[in-house]
């Protein structure tokens, strides 16, 4: 999707040369430690972040030669943060995913119905119809937040932390949801901090250090000794003596901060 993408947010540079690869059905983890450019490449990828250099395509169509309409209409982007700043029912924020889908000023159909019903019930969130947002924790407005980026029915989905306010059991039941949304032949593009959910679910990983593509591959390629040491300054290992796959980190590596990019 994104090949030597550069961005500079003022006068700093946040990526340079950055690439990511994601082939229909992949469930792909982009990672990388604080302040990597995560977000910024996740930004730039759904059109919304100005690139300096470099090239983002979807099917191999770049997204500056696609209408605002058709992009819209294949890819769905879910921001980190969960704040929603109208008191609106949840069936409406949720409905709002079906926007690309509306031609001019039509109202919802019977189909548009039901696709925000089901996104609802696919995230757990489905008892929440009547409530509104504001009312909402912060855990469930990531779940309903989920449920209008993939109300629209999206070839591609952007999510950036989507799990990061979320109890465990909830956790699994999102990424479950991914997974089983992606073996289905949707793609998906998730930003993780926690390295063995995204061990455990995703295809292929993107490491990022210092706004540059550190690695890629899938999580036994890129999750090894080496590159956790020399991305996250730290000892450790993937194993999956559990019966699935975790992240051990024994220590901290001490060492003098990184320079500025350039």
């Amino acid at each position: 999707m994104a090949e030597k993408v550069s961005v500079d947010l003022g006068a700093r540079a946040v990526l340079r040369c950055a690439s990511l690869t994601a082939a229909t059905g992949n469930f792909v983890g982009l990672i990388g430690p604080n302040g990597s450019g995560k977000t910024t490449l996740l930004r730039t990828m759904a059109g919304l972040q100005r690139r300096v250099a470099g090239t983002v395509r979807i099917d191999g169509q770049l997204i500056n030669d696609m209408a605002r309409a058709e992009l819209a209409r294949r890819l769905s982007f879910l921001p980190q943060g969960s704040e929603v700043h109208w008191p609106l029912r949840v069936e409406r924020l949720v409905a709002l995913g079906r926007i690309p889908h509306l031609d001019g000023w039509r109202r919802l159909s019977g189909p548009d119905h039901e696709a925000v019903a089901e996104a609802l019930r696919a995230v757990g969130a489905a008892h929440l119809v009547e409530r509104t947002v504001s009312a909402l924790s912060t855990g469930e407005r990531a779940r309903v937040l989920l449920a209008r980026a993939l109300a629209s029915e999206p070839a591609i989905l952007l999510a950036d932390e989507p799990v990061a306010s979320l109890d465990l059991s909830h956790q699994l039941l999102v990424l479950d949801l991914i997974r089983d949304l992606c073996v289905q032949g949707m793609t998906a593009v998730v930003v993780f901090h926690d390295l063995t959910m995204a061990a455990r679910y995703c295809d292929r990983l993107t490491l990022l250090v210092q706004g540059r593509t550190f690695a890629e591959g899938t999580p036994d390629e890129v999750l090894v000794p080496a590159n956790l040491r020399d991305a996250y300054d730290v000892e450790g290992a993937l194993r999956s003596d559990l019966g699935v796959p975790h992240v051990v980190s024994l220590r901290r590596i001490d060492r003098a901060p990184a320079g500025p990019l350039q």
